[in-house]
């Protein structure tokens, strides 16, 4: 939920079917269709979220047809571009941020 800020109807995103092993099952690229306003909370977890949907493109479904089996009500993990970072930010970006929050006081 901390991102939600940056995640946007019509951004791209990959999926991947769960319920395969990754080497057998490639991602497929999607679409981000929907971003519900308010968060959701898990009863099992208690962890809050925020549903989003995503569409698939029926033609990249139809390429990797022949090697799964994809079924209603199947797991899936969608991965959301919400923007780029070189590696260096990659690994920078966490350091500056506790630095930045060291100088709050309580």
């Amino acid at each position: 939920p901390n991102d939600i800020d940056t995640v946007r109807e019509g951004q791209s995103a990959l999926v991947r079917f769960t319920a395969y092993h990754q080497r057998n099952m490639p991602r497929i690229d999607g679409t981000v269709i929907y971003v519900a306003a308010d968060s959701t909370q898990d009863e099992a977890t208690k962890r809050s979220y925020f549903l989003a949907k995503v569409e698939v493109d029926p033609s990249l479904l139809k390429r990797v047809a022949p090697q799964v089996n994809l079924s209603a009500g199947m797991p899936a993990e969608a991965s959301i571009m919400t923007g780029t970072r070189t590696a260096l930010q990659y690994a920078v970006d966490p350091l500056v941020h506790a630095f930045q929050r060291s100088f709050i006081e309580d």
